[in-house]
């Protein structure tokens, strides 16, 4: 199950969560959608993160707009870790 994280404009000090039910790619495929359109749930944004929440690690797998310092360093270990770059 991935968990998709958003930050809205009119409530920017919280991550409102809902949990998406596969399959995953139209998950990706809807998050890149809200992050070109800067809405998700008809609510404009300024960040938004899924997490893999199957993975042994919680991965944080995508990202978009000014999200926290720790969200964005856990989505760099996951790219470096699918990448091989670490």
């Amino acid at each position: 199950m991935l968990h998709w994280y958003a930050v809205y404009k009119d409530t920017p000090h919280e991550a409102a969560r809902t949990e998406e039910r596969p399959p995953r790619a139209r998950v990706l495929r809807r998050f890149g959608d809200a992050a070109v359109l800067g809405m998700h749930d008809g609510r404009a944004v300024i960040s938004m993160w899924l997490i893999d929440a199957a993975s042994d690690q919680s991965d944080v797998i995508a990202i978009n707009g000014d999200v926290p310092p720790e969200v964005r360093s856990r989505y760099e270990a996951y790219i470096a870790r699918v990448t091989g770059t670490n």
